[in-house]
């Protein structure tokens, strides 16, 4: 399935943002700068996007397309990880943005006992690996 995304724009002289039809994500130009990653504006913005494709997928998922969420799911772990490294701040998946991953219910454990994408919280190996897909 493709889907559809908008252009990047930006906002006053202060402000950028990476516009789509998931989400809109305000960027931080003074961290571009204090990061000193300025030159890989174009990427942290592609990797966005994916990212927000990623999550647009899940959301418009059935419940019951187990594989399809489960890897959205590392695909988008991954796109963090790049994230990361794009805006030089270390690999730690404690940093990740798992809360707004559609159809994730590792977060409402209390109502919920299964997350459609990750399982049975029984084990609680609850993150995005290889070895869940």
């Amino acid at each position: 399935m493709k889907i559809e995304k908008e252009e990047f724009m930006e906002i006053g002289e202060e402000e950028l943002w990476v516009r789509h039809e998931y989400q809109n994500i305000k960027l931080n130009k003074e961290r571009l700068h204090d990061q000193k990653v300025l030159h890989n504006l174009e990427l942290i913005k592609s990797l966005h996007v994916k990212r927000l494709d990623f999550l647009l997928a899940m959301k418009k998922a059935s419940d019951n397309s187990f594989a399809t969420l489960r890897e959205s799911s590392y695909e988008i772990t991954q796109i963090e990880y790049k994230l990361q490294d794009a805006w030089k701040f270390s690999r730690d998946s404690r940093w990740h943005y798992n809360t707004d991953k559609p159809k994730c219910a590792c977060y409402r454990r209390t109502s919920i006992p299964d997350c459609t994408i990750h399982g049975s919280f029984e084990g609680l190996l609850l993150i995005d690996s290889p070895l869940l897909i």
